[in-house]
């Protein structure tokens, strides 16, 4: 009888820690992206694939600094077709618009793009998004959440959202963490504009996988910061639709942002 109340005492003992566990796994996950989005400069590496069409798919790599405190971020961008085929006019032109230079400094938005640079004849110069802008009032542009994602500033923030987080182990000094981002979740999080902005792309992120949380897998360091996050997208028809991988660290220099540019109403106007 006490053989039997002890097995029971350390099976009673074990899930109450298991429950324990996904509880502070859950807490860790959430605080280190509080810390991470508010430690000032990140050094961002990050790599994507997006399909675009039946067998095509464009490879996009992204180096840059982010500063999540001061809501500013810098970012080069290249990217390149693969798969088999010849794509469409439609691919060709999103990959095109995929290559060039980014910055963000809170509501505003600068690019420097060859494809808008030929478009718009702007020489060399950087287009800023300004939601104040005129044009940009009539195309309702609202600021950096209506260029169709959450802050580039903050690439670690969603994980605020994050649930069924599971700690995978121990690898080279960090905690690696499998969880799901619930991104209606994440938009409850945001300020009301934030939320609005991005009402729709999580109507289609619902369309397209059929639920609003994505799995991710997330590596932090034993500081409490996160280092590496990675995901991938399918369809509700099991096709792939998007992975990435971010690699996160400290940096030295806050984002440089551009000083100058020219805004639509700007170009109107020459």
């Amino acid at each position: 009888m006490n053989a039997a109340r002890a097995v029971c005492a350390a099976l009673l003992a074990g899930l109450a820690a298991g429950c324990g566990s996904e509880e502070d796994a859950t807490r860790a996950v959430r605080d280190a992206a509080v810390r991470t989005t508010t430690a000032g400069p990140l050094a961002i590496d990050e790599t994507a694939e997006v399909t675009a069409g039946r067998r095509q798919r464009v490879a996009l790599a992204i180096k840059g600094t982010a500063d999540g405190k001061a809501r500013t971020a810098r970012f080069t961008m290249s990217s390149r077709l693969e798969g088999e085929g010849t794509p469409s006019a439609s691919v060709r032109e999103f990959d095109e618009l995929l290559d060039g230079e980014m910055a963000v400094r809170g509501e505003l938005v600068y690019m420097r793009l060859p494809a808008l640079d030929r478009e718009a004849g702007l020489n060399g110069r950087w287009l800023v998004l300004d939601p104040n802008d005129p044009i940009s009032k009539q195309v309702g542009f609202t600021g950096t959440s209506g260029i169709g994602g959450p802050d580039p500033s903050r690439p670690a923030d969603l994980l605020r959202a994050a649930e069924d987080v599971e700690r995978v182990g121990t690898e080279g000094g960090e905690t690696h963490y499998r969880l799901k981002v619930d991104y209606g979740r994440y938009l409850d999080l945001l300020p009301t504009k934030e939320r609005r902005a991005l009402a729709g792309e999580l109507r289609k992120l619902r369309l397209m996988v059929d639920t609003s949380a994505v799995e991710h897998e997330v590596w932090i360091d034993d500081d409490g910061y996160v280092t590496r996050m990675q995901g991938d997208l399918e369809s509700r028809f099991g096709a792939d639709v998007a992975s990435y991988s971010i690699e996160l660290s400290r940096a030295d220099r806050p984002p440089a942002i551009p000083r100058h540019g020219v805004t639509f109403d700007d170009l109107a106007n020459e």
